[in-house]
Order: C-alpha cells, then structure tokens, then sequence
C-alpha cells in the first residue's frame, strides 16, 4: 500500500510540474479541460473549480465563455426603417374670380383705412363735413360727426340759432356756446354754402370767420375757444386736409400755398409754378381746383399766354416741397380727367378709393392713378366703412340698406331701419342717425330701438 500511494504521489507531482512548464513557455493559460481531473475532484472537492484559474487583474479581457454582450462589430447590420409613403401636398381649390376680387379689394381698402395720409374716416383721423337737413321752410339743422360718441348740430329756426352736442351712448343732449355770436346771417352763409368753408377734423371745428371776409379761419374746440389763421393779409382763402396736416387755398391764384401742421405751425410756404416763355423769362400758372390723395396735392391750372389745363402735383413730404407738372390735363387717365374737369359726381368710400353716383356706378377707382380697382356688380354701392371685413351699402327698389362682406362677397339681409326718413347718417356699427317730417331722432339699426333728439312737430 505504501509502495502504491507512493507512485500515486509521484503521478501528481510530475504532472504539476509539467504544467507550470506549459505556463512559462507559451505565456499563456491552459485552457481547462471540459471536465475536471481526478485528481482535482479528489483533493478538493469543496472548492469551486474556477478559483484556480480566475484572474486576479480586473483588466483582464474576458475569455470567450462569457455571457456578457458581444463587440458591436460582430452584431448584425440592421436595416433602417423605411419611412411611410407620404402623398404629394394637395392645392387648395382656388377661389373663385370675384370672391377673390373683393377679398384683393379688402386688402387695399383696409390699408387706406390704416395709413396717415388718408382723408376721411380713417383709424387715425376723423373727418367730415357738415350736412345741412330741412325739416320745414322754418327750421334748418346742420350736422357733424365726429368719432367720438357725440354728434354735432347746429339748429336754426330762424328766430334763435343754437349749437348742440349730443352723446348717443349716454343720450345726453348738451348746448354749446354760440361759435358765431356776431352775425348770423353770415354764419347761415358760411354752413349753408356748398364751398366747403367748414369741417370737423380729429376734435376740433375750422370755420371761416364770418365778420372777416373770408380771410381768417377759426379752430374751435367744443367749449368755443378759438384760434385764428390768417395766411394772407389782403386775400381770402380756404383750409384743406390732405391727411396728416392742413393746406391753404389761396383766393388769389397768384398767392402761394401754404402748409401747416394739426397745430396751425406753418410748415412750408409753396409759390406758384411758372411756365418758361421767351428771352428766359417766365409767367405763373394759375391755379385752380383742387383735392388730396395719397398724402399728396393736385391742383390743375394755365397761364395767360397758353390755355392748355396742366395737372400739378405738391408732396408735403418731401424736403422742399414744389409743384411737380404731371402734364397736360388731357393726357390723363379718363377717371381723373372727367374729375378734374366736374363732370362726374363721386364719393370716397375711404381715402383715395372712391365710387361714382352717375357714371361708372359699379366701379371703384383709385383716385391717385386713374385705375379702376374693382367692379361691384351685383353688390350695393358704399354708404359708410369702419374698418374690418365688410361696409355698409345701399341698392335695391325702393332703397335699402346691408352689410356686403367683402371677404366673402356676400350681403346680409337688409338693415332695420325706418320705414320713412329724409336723410341718414351712419355713426357706427350700431348707430345711425335719421330725420324725418317730425324732428332728428337716433336708431339702433341692430335692434330697431329708437330714441328722441329734437322733436319739431308733434
């Protein structure tokens, strides 16, 4: 037995001595065998059987048996994922022609509305002039709107002449001071008349001075305090607006024009032009007519020795203002030639968009080209635009009133308004002012509500 153990010993030690040889040869771990010895079984069987192999080094690779993930380069490609299938975009159905006429129309009615240099009702200025309404050989009223809730009137029965405010929202009549307390037959003159001499613009009233011979101008607030312009010593003339300031139009087609602010500052003062004749010598244009659009002022005129009507434009605006000749009246575009000459009859719906009562019914023109811009067809002509989508109008047989939506080209159903009236003055989406046999009286258009402003006949 002893001789056996023995040689069992010799066994081992022999082949751990060849091991340790393997290790220094190749420098490299044996690889374990796919069972255990023995010999490794017999003499430790408590121990687990990677002990004696595991690295110590924790920045040992590790071996190939391993169940920790793969390097990525031996991971199978995948394909990227394929995108649905989008259609092509589809075009919206184009509008049509007239729908989009009206909405093009919109757009430019909306920036006259929006600019500084329009005249008229606008979001920055309020101008209107005064309307003369007759309920009766006796009693004469006259009218401005002013934009801010209020109407103005002048009331005359021949025997008292009275100015009044009234407040359609509060429905608070209020009498004013007396702007012309020195002669009212002169005053009767200066409302009545169909030149123009007075207007309401952004708060204030510009009326001629009736005891001045037409050679002052007064701006008057609503408590009657005044403030006079007189531009010319010995001429009398008449105050314009052509947007974001004022103009004189002299009298005397030889005198300059002049320029001022909102405030009365004199900003320019703007000679006459001249037309070359022989031996360079020169002869002014005479001057006459007149309106504002664009910001800008026309006026047309001839010299003495040649008759041919010359189209003059003036731009406030610019550094040194001066009359710039557009040329011969007649080579015009028609809208402007027939304007300048009287022959056609026109209002502004805003700015320098106006549409014709006579000619030309169904077609708005821009005033400071000559160029038509729209044709209404089958809608109402406009009456009254406060900005937005749409304005109102007037048509039909016997007449009526409805709104025409102009981003649509649609018409509402006709306005409720009285069955009778003799004249009617739109204050806003909701108000309208109206007069008939018995006195001047307030509407509410939406609900058919109306209140009493004077009553003159009962």
């Amino acid at each position: 037995m002893k001789k056996r153990a023995f040689l069992i010993f010799l066994c081992i030690a022999l082949t751990l001595s060849l091991a340790a040889c393997g290790d220094k040869e190749t420098g490299k771990d044996p690889k374990p065998s796919d069972e255990p010895t023995s010999g490794q079984t017999a003499s430790k069987p408590s121990e687990p059987k990677d002990d004696a192999t595991e690295p110590e080094d924790d920045t040992t690779e590790p071996s190939g048996n391993t169940t920790e993930p793969e390097d990525d380069a031996t991971e199978p490609a995948t394909e990227p994922p394929t995108e649905p299938a989008t259609e092509p975009p589809t075009e919206p159905p184009a509008k049509d022609p007239q729908v989009q006429a009206a909405a093009d129309f919109l757009e430019l009615l909306k920036a006259e509305y929006n600019s500084d240099t329009a005249v008229g009702i606008t979001a920055k200025h309020f101008y209107s002039k005064w309307g003369r309404i007759s309920l009766s050989p006796a009693i004469t009223y006259c009218i401005a709107l002013t934009g801010k809730d209020t109407a103005c009137f002048y009331r005359d029965d021949f025997d008292t002449q009275t100015w009044y405010s009234y407040n359609y929202r509060t429905k608070e009549l209020t009498e004013l001071p007396d702007f012309f307390p020195d002669d009212p037959d002169l005053a009767r003159a200066i409302l009545y008349s169909n030149n123009n001499y007075s207007f309401y613009l952004d708060g204030y009233f510009y009326f001629v001075d009736p005891t001045s011979n037409l050679k002052t101008v007064l701006k008057t607030d609503m408590s009657g305090n005044k403030v006079p312009l007189t531009p010319y010593e010995n001429s009398s003339f008449n105050l314009r607006c052509y947007g974001s300031g004022l103009y004189s139009l002299p009298g005397n087609s030889q005198n300059e024009m002049k320029l001022y602010s909102m405030d009365l500052e004199e900003l320019a003062s703007v000679p006459v032009p001249q037309k070359e004749i022989a031996h360079g010598l020169t002869e002014p244009f005479r001057l006459r007519g007149n309106y504002s659009v664009g910001g800008k002022i026309y006026r047309k005129g001839n010299t003495e020795s040649d008759s041919t009507d010359y189209l003059f434009c003036l731009d406030p605006s610019a550094a040194t203002p001066e009359w710039t000749n557009l040329g011969k009246v007649s080579d015009q575009p028609l809208f402007i030639r027939e304007y300048m000459e009287g022959m056609l009859v026109c209002e502004p719906i805003v700015g320098k968009y106006y549409y014709c009562l006579e000619n030309y019914e169904n077609t708005v023109f821009d005033l400071s080209t000559g160029e038509a811009v729209f044709e209404l067809g089958e809608l109402y002509k406009p009456v009254a635009y406060f900005g937005g989508d749409r304005y109102i109008g007037y048509g039909g047989s016997p007449r009526e009133y409805r709104w025409v939506d102009l981003s649509t080209r649609t018409m509402s159903d006709p306005l409720k308004l009285p069955d009778k009236l003799f004249s009617l003055y739109f204050l806003n989406e909701t108000y309208c002012i109206y007069t008939d046999e018995y006195g001047v009286f307030l509407w509410n258009y939406e609900t058919g509500e109306e209140t009493t402003i004077f009553m003159d006949k009962t």
